[in-house]
This record gives structure tokens, C-alpha cells and sequence, in this order.
């Protein structure tokens, strides 16, 4: 704390409520959503405070008697200042409690608040700290702080609370088609799934030239376009002009060459501008630094969550993300710590984050079936044991088998085999791949999104 300066609290406040509580019946629950035992500034009130939470777990009518023999019991009523403090509590309890227990909440969010900073400045002093692991410490501390300004009673709930949220998430499903997660503009797809589900760490696996980004990109664009969800991309291997030229160019249909390389008529721009200003103003950010560390994108992420409420991500690709360094260890050890801490990240922001990942050259050696299986995971077994949702992207016509067993041709053909659905099903999704355009649309889509104006037909490359 400041040297001379007295933490905020509100003793007065902390004993009128607590007076509250223990002369009114039934307002516990007005104050179990706001306040916790550590929200009491003083010892004595955070003892009083559980001691009631006790009770009331018990159905016992946290009284003056009731509190005086628990505390008694315990051995924590000399601690507490005797029956005598107890007693004088309800001299003059808090007729506006709910009010009176928010600003208790708010002066331990402000002595929170001071401890992390003055913490902060003492890792700052120490030559032995690196700075990126300051900024991860104290962002982490200043999320925890601001979800402290309201309480929920903590992690465990009851059967009772869960059958509610059960109710609750029933009415979403019915409400919405089974989509209860962020779509993917995959009906197909989005059976299976009910959309990307928070906080799932979904990974999209392929061996290079597969698709990989074209898929996370037109999962991006469906989300952000179709459906007004803001979302990140972290782009650790194409720059970020690339990548929207990329949006442009399947929202559009002009080839990715012409963006890129070949240039498009000034009037063609114009079109495009004109016809494509959903995506121009859709909410996708794109972040492409190079090999960024899970700290960085921890630190972006908070950021992005904080002033835009994005509700997934997507990082392309895991491989390319920088480990912690720590000494003597491996790459399949930093590839764990990503993918761990990638996981942990989707829970503590409530979103969804798609990771790319590299598959292993085992499917080339592959005779007859050359579809990847979960083995096949790049560098290390604890992406699969971290993902909630595994999915290879599988297109025959790039290993040059024409047709299926059943005669049936491959050409334009992809499969987006779920190899691990912990909350779901396996299965095998049809889509068609179209290469100029970088892009997948459904089997039955005759006319897929992105058609121009200007009838531009430019041949593939």
C-alpha cells in the first residue's frame, strides 16, 4: 500500500451490512452475488461473513445467537472481538443493502488494484524477470480484478443452478436450430458441431497446400459477415494484406491473382467496393506479427476481448508460435505449453480458438489410404489431448487419385474428417474446393457467395 495513505475500505459499511444480515431474514441472498469474504477490508468481518455463508448452507438462520455459537465453536469468537461486536452489528444495520454492499465491493477492487501495481513495480526492480513475463503477470491480475467488481458465489454449483443453465441452453438450441455456438456457415458442419462452442480449442489439421488458411478464412469471413460476430485472426506465416486480399477475393470471385499480382481495373475496385461493404465493415482484426508468443497473444487477445468483445479466434499457425524459451527445453515440450496455454486462454475468455496445426509427412508414406488420423498431429500428442475438437482437411485430388473406390470422381472434392469431438460425434463433412478463388463452399451450394457484378471470369491463375 502507499507509504502514509490508508487502503480504501468502509468500515461503517461493512458493519451495517453485516448488521443486515444478521437482524433482517432472507437478504442474504441480495449480497452473495456481490460480495465475497476477502471483499471485507478487516479480519474480523471476513470471519463474521463466512461464518454466516456457513449457516446458511446448513438452513440455519445466520442470527446473533447462531453466529455467536459457530464462532464459539470454532474457536474464533475472541478473534472476532467477542459476543460484544457481534451484538453491536445490528446497532444500526443497512436499510439499503444491496447499494451499500456494492461499494464494498468496489473499495476491494480498489485495494486489488493497488496490490498488483505495487507487486507490478517490485517485478520491475528485479534484474532476474523478463518484461513480457511482468506484462502476462500483471494483465492476468488486472482480469481477475475486474471480474472481482461482481462475485458469482464461486465455481461450484448445484444441481439445481446447473439444471437452470440446462434449461437455459435447451431454449438457445430450440431457439436457434441447434446452433448454440459461433456458425460456421457449414450446415453440414454446423449439425455436427452446433457452430464453434465456447471455450473449445478446435484444431484444424492439414499437411501444406491443403487449405488450411483458405478454410480458417472462410470460416472468418461467414462468422464476421453472415453473422455480425467479431472475431481475431493471428497470422504468424501471411501478412495481413495477404490475408484480406484473400477475403476479398472469395467475397468477390476475383482471383487471388489479380489482387496480389496481376492488378484489377480501377472500376472493377470501385464494384467491389459498392457491392462487398459487409465485409468491408465487418468486425475482423487481423493481427499478423511474426512468431508471436503465447504471452503476446494472451496480451492481444485480453486486449481485442476487452474493447471488442470478439467472440472467436483463429490462429494460423500453431507450429510458428514462439515458445517461452525456458532452458532445456524441447520443441515437443514448447508445443504442448502453446497448446495448453491455448486452451486455458479459450476458457478464461469464453470463446472459441481455432488453432492450425501441421500434420507430420507420415500421411505421404501412406500406400493406400492417404487420409490423416490423429497420430499424424506435428510434434506433439498434446494437441490432441488439449483440443476438444480435432478436424483434418483431406482433398484425394492432390495425391492424384482421380476417383473413389466407387467410381466416383474427386475433382474439386474436399473432406473435413472430425477425428475427435469431445462433446459430439465423429464424422465426415463434404465440401467443394474451389482453387482460384482459394475457397469452400457446400456440395449442394449451385451458386456460391461472391459472385461480382462485373462478370469477371478471369481463368484459375
Amino acid at each position: 500500500m502507499s507509504e502514509g495513505k490508508l487502503p480504501p475500505q468502509s468500515l461503517e459499511l461493512e458493519r451495517g451490512v453485516l448488521g443486515s444480515l444478521l437482524f433482517y431474514e432472507g437478504v442474504l441472498p441480495l449480497v452473495t452475488d456481490i460480495l465475497s469474504p476477502k471483499s471485507f477490508y478487516t479480519l474480523a468481518n471476513k470471519t463474521i461473513y463466512e461464518c454466516i455463508l456457513f449457516l446458511d448452507k446448513k438452513n440455519i438462520r445466520p442470527d446473533i445467537l447462531s453466529v455467536t455459537q459457530e464462532l464459539k465453536r470454532i474457536g474464533k469468537l475472541n478473534d472476532v472481538g467477542g459476543a460484544y461486536y457481534v451484538t453491536q452489528l445490528t446497532n444500526n444495520p443497512s436499510t439499503q443493502i444491496t447499494y451499500h454492499a456494492g461499494i464494498i465491493q468496489k473499495k476491494y477492487t480498489q485495494r486489488e488494484l493497488i496490490r498488483i501495481c505495487n507487486e507490478t513495480e517490485g517485478e520491475c526492480y528485479r534484474e532476474d524477470t523478463e518484461c513480457n513475463e511482468i506484462f502476462d503477470k500483471f494483465e492476468k491480475q488486472l482480469t481477475e480484478a475486474r471480474k472481482s467488481t461482481t462475485i458469482d458465489g464461486g465455481k461450484s454449483k448445484t444441481m439445481q443452478d446447473l439444471w437452470v443453465d440446462i434449461i437455459d441452453k435447451n431454449n438457445i438450441i430450440l431457439n436457434q436450430n441447434g446452433i448454440t455456438g459461433v456458425p460456421t456457415g457449414y450446415e453440414q458442419l454446423d449439425k455436427v458441431t452446433g457452430g464453434w462452442q465456447q471455450p473449445d480449442l478446435i484444431i484444424i489439421a492439414a499437411r501444406p497446400a491443403m487449405g488450411k488458411t483458405s478454410l480458417a478464412l472462410c470460416f472468418a469471413r461467414n462468422a464476421g459477415v453472415m453473422y455480425n460476430k467479431a472475431g481475431a485472426i493471428f497470422s504468424l506465416e501471411m501478412s495481413s494484406l495477404q490475408l484480406a486480399a484473400r477475403l476479398f477475393s472469395l467475397e468477390s470471385g476475383v482471383p487471388i491473382s489479380s489482387f496480389l499480382r496481376k492488378g484489377v481495373e480501377s472500376e472493377r475496385m470501385l464494384r467491389i467496393e459498392k457491392d462487398h461493404t459487409q465485409l468491408i465493415n465487418a468486425p475482423i482484426f487481423i493481427d499478423d506479427t511474426a512468431g508471436i508468443s503465447l504471452m503476446e497473444l494472451r496480451s492481444k487477445a485480453r486486449l481485442l476481448k476487452r474493447q471488442k468483445d470478439i467472440q472467436w479466434i483463429i490462429i494460423d499457425y500453431l507450429q510458428l508460435m514462439a515458445g517461452s524459451g525456458r532452458s532445456g527445453q524441447n520443441r515437443e515440450g514448447e508445443v504442448s505449453e502453446i497448446s495448453r496455454g491455448l486452451k486455458g486462454l479459450a476458457k478464461e475468455l469464453q470463446i472459441p480458438i481455432i488453432a492450425l496445426s501441421q500434420l507430420s509427412r507420415t500421411t505421404e508414406t501412406r500406400t493406400k489410404d492417404k487420409r490423416p488420423i490423429l497420430s499424424d498431429l506435428r510434434e506433439s500428442g498434446a494437441i490432441e489431448q488439449d483440443a476438444d475438437l480435432v478436424m483434418f482437411i483431406h482433398r484425394p485430388e492432390y495425391y492424384d487419385i482421380k476417383t473413389y473406390e466407387d467410381g466416383s470422381s474427386t475433382e474439386g472434392l474436399a473432406e473435413l474428417i472430425i477425428a475427435k469431438h469431445r462433446n459430439g460425434a465423429l464424422n465426415t463433412i463434404n465440401l467443394k474446393f474451389i482453387g482460384y478463388l482459394t475457397k469452400f463452399i457446400s456440395i449442394d451450394e449451385l451458386t456460391p457467395y461472391g459472385t461480382t457484378t462485373d462478370n469477371f471470369t478471369e481463368p484459375p491463375f
